[in-house]
């Protein structure tokens, strides 16, 4: 057989047998004329129709003619979480299992992520939203309150965990129905830190001494921005000259996990990163999980729900909204919402950015200028 053939043979038979679900993304860096043009179609959510090894496909449900689903549901959740909550709702509602059934999973990578927010920052009408929609982060909706407010949205009104209390997140009244939160943390080798004190708040990260010494999660061309927001908003815009020295790289959480698992081969003194991640170095001789005495930084997991849509998918909403899914987020490190689930490992307060803050901030052009300074 010659190897054309053999190569032929083994394309088709990894069509049957490929799980896209546990993907992200197209390769980085890869391009072909088919992603471009998804892409551009509107916002992209992942499917897991099984394709050809390397091959992505975007669907876009509400939000172009390119693909007719009728989705009423699109799910944007943090990567280390998404696959058990997929699981739940695909055992409480297996009608919605097969893609294009009503529940479409978007991935909560960060390249994809960027693409998706950006195309939510383009949104003209209410009707290229779907009638639920998940996301994380303090994202491109915070950006939106044209168009995210209660005349398009149904309100919520909730006792939350007592967790966070004092937070100031949960108001009644707000169309944002949060699920969970993660939370930043700094994790630091023991190594590094023999003869000085470990810094336990997020001014200490400004410290001169601590320059190209600081890992931040991210990526080359994409920042987990809401931690440069608070900088910002506490210190000033200058702050984040000094973080920006004091930056020496910017990843992933799992390549960060990689790093510290290979003797923090970057030889970084201190990993910025959500909980749902730091915590598996708790119990790690050279590594010190450190909650910041003055607030893990929240990063929020939202639902939103539109005008007249809550009735005809009250059964999912509650599920999403119970105990038996915020155990889901609590066993991977995530501090859920619901009262009636355990958080004792929520190890200290929780820094929320403020509604107040929010509201009054142009997000659009903060975050314009933060990437110009960490450039």
């Amino acid at each position: 057989m010659n190897q054309s053939k053999e190569k032929q043979q083994k394309q088709e038979s990894g069509r049957t047998h490929l799980e896209l679900k546990h993907l992200t993304l197209k390769p980085q860096e890869v391009e072909t004329e088919i992603t471009k043009e998804l892409i551009n179609a509107g916002i992209p959510v992942i499917s897991d129709v099984a394709q050809l090894p390397g091959v992505m496909r975007f669907d876009t449900p509400h939000l172009s003619n390119h693909h007719k689903a009728e989705s009423f549901m699109v799910v944007q959740l943090p990567l280390i979480v998404q696959n058990e909550m997929r699981d739940l709702l695909e055992r409480k509602f297996p009608q919605y299992k097969e893609d294009g059934n009503g529940v479409v999973f978007f991935s909560g990578h960060m390249n994809a992520d960027n693409i998706f927010f950006k195309k939510i920052e383009e949104v003209k009408e209410l009707d290229h939203l779907p009638d639920v929609l998940i996301t994380n982060d303090v994202n491109s909706l915070y950006h939106r309150f044209d168009i995210i407010n209660e005349n398009n949205f149904d309100t919520f009104q909730y006792v939350a965990n007592p967790a966070f209390s004092g937070t100031g997140l949960v108001k009644p009244g707000m169309v944002m129905r949060y699920l969970a939160v993660d939370a930043l943390v700094f994790v630091v080798d023991r190594t590094k830190y023999e003869q000085s004190a470990f810094p336990r708040e997020w001014y200490e990260l400004l410290h001169p001494a601590l320059e190209k010494k600081v890992v931040f999660c991210g990526k080359t061309d994409f920042f987990c921005q809401t931690i440069y927001v608070h900088y910002v908003r506490d210190f000033g815009l200058n702050a984040l000259k000094q973080l920006n020295r004091n930056t020496l790289e910017t990843m992933h959480p799992v390549d960060m996990i990689n790093t510290l698992q290979a003797g923090n081969k970057c030889n970084a003194k201190i990993y910025v990163m959500p909980y749902s991640y730091a915590r598996m170095f708790e119990h790690y001789i050279d590594y010190q999980v450190i909650w910041p005495e003055d607030g893990a930084i929240v990063l929020p997991v939202q639902m939103l729900v539109k005008k007249g849509a809550y009735e005809r998918n009250k059964e999912i909403i509650h599920l999403l909204t119970s105990a038996e899914a915020g155990k889901v987020f609590a066993l991977n490190g995530l501090i859920p919402i619901n009262r009636n689930t355990d958080c004792s490992f929520c190890k200290g307060k929780l820094n929320w950015l403020g509604w107040d803050f929010l509201k009054s901030t142009d997000l659009v052009e903060l975050k314009r200028d933060i990437q110009t300074y960490l450039s």
